[in-house]
């Protein structure tokens, strides 16, 4: 299924099914040549590496949202938190495992902490602050390569951008920077017509998208439109659909991780509101998507939460 499909497109430099994740076949091809293992081995590799480098991206950002000064307190107190995200039964289970959404799940992580990285620069009045928000803007754009997944997290952003700034609009040529790199970004998906027209065809040819009918076909996952009518009405049917998300979400922490999860949503809403404000839409909105997306494999959808 999609894990022997992971293990193999990006070593042949195939194209994989919709929405073609490019970014992960270039990486992961780059990553297959490693000579430890067989293919198969080394992708299932690459998920735990991703996976790894996802908590430790969580440990930084929870550093920037903890108040605590004694350096040796506040780092035991983020490793908490990036440990509680590597133990939890989704990421675990997707780190042994070749999977697209164990890469997803680090760009997640890394454009979160470049822009708490940004706001740090900002309030510290660096004159290179802007660099962050542009290395964002990057990692968003590849991200998107990866797992269009990536691109609900938008909204979130877009408060962000204005918790930080709120003149944010009138630094036009920062905003234009970051537009073009994340166009540069996006362009991984150059990837799927430039291999579809190269010979010989790869030996996993989905869709064969050597046409813009087919590529948009691939790209834009038109082949999985029946499993997107629920978005027509995302909150009928609430309750079933939260039954099966919490009972998703109770697995991730055992005893009292909850409440602690909670603890800390209360005093992070009080002492950082607009970053409770931004990590909250994260999310929400990928609670909302996974709720209603049919996927045979939902549970590691919720990762991101």
């Amino acid at each position: 299924w999609d894990t022997a499909e992971a293990q193999t497109v990006p070593y042949t430099l195939s194209i994989f099914h919709p929405t073609g994740f490019p970014t992960y076949t270039l990486i992961g091809w780059a990553w297959s040549q490693i000579p430890i293992g067989e293919v198969a081995w080394r992708m299932n590799l690459f998920s735990a590496v991703c996976v790894a480098l996802a908590a430790g991206l969580v440990t930084l950002i929870t550093g920037h949202l903890i108040a605590e000064r004694h350096r040796l307190v506040r780092a035991a107190a983020a490793g908490v938190g990036g440990a509680a995200f590597a133990f939890a039964a989704e990421p675990w289970e997707n780190a042994t495992r070749a999977d697209v959404h164990a890469l997803n799940v680090f760009f997640v992580a890394l454009v979160i902490w470049l822009l708490f990285s940004w706001r740090a620069a900002e309030r510290a009045e660096s004159p290179r602050a802007g660099r962050w928000l542009a290395a964002a803007a990057l990692a968003f754009g590849v991200g998107m390569g990866n797992h269009p997944l990536l691109g609900l997290m938008a909204p979130a952003i877009a408060i962000w951008l204005l918790v930080v700034d709120r003149f944010i609009w009138r630094r036009w040529r920062l905003i234009l920077g970051c537009a073009a790199l994340l166009a540069l970004g996006l362009s991984t998906y150059a990837y799927i017509p430039i291999r579809a027209a190269l010979e010989p065809e790869p030996p996993l040819f989905y869709a064969r998208p050597d046409s813009w009918e087919r590529f948009r076909y691939l790209v834009f996952a038109e082949q999985f439109e029946s499993l997107f009518e629920n978005f027509e009405r995302p909150f009928a049917r609430l309750g079933p659909k939260w039954a099966h998300a919490e009972a998703v979400l109770e697995l991730q922490f055992f005893g009292p991780g909850w409440l602690a999860a909670a603890f800390g949503a209360a005093t992070l809403a009080v002492r950082r509101a607009g970053a409770f404000v931004f990590l909250g839409l994260v999310i929400a909105t990928n609670l909302v998507y996974s709720m209603n997306f049919e996927d045979g494999d939902i549970d590691r959808y919720y990762m991101v939460t």
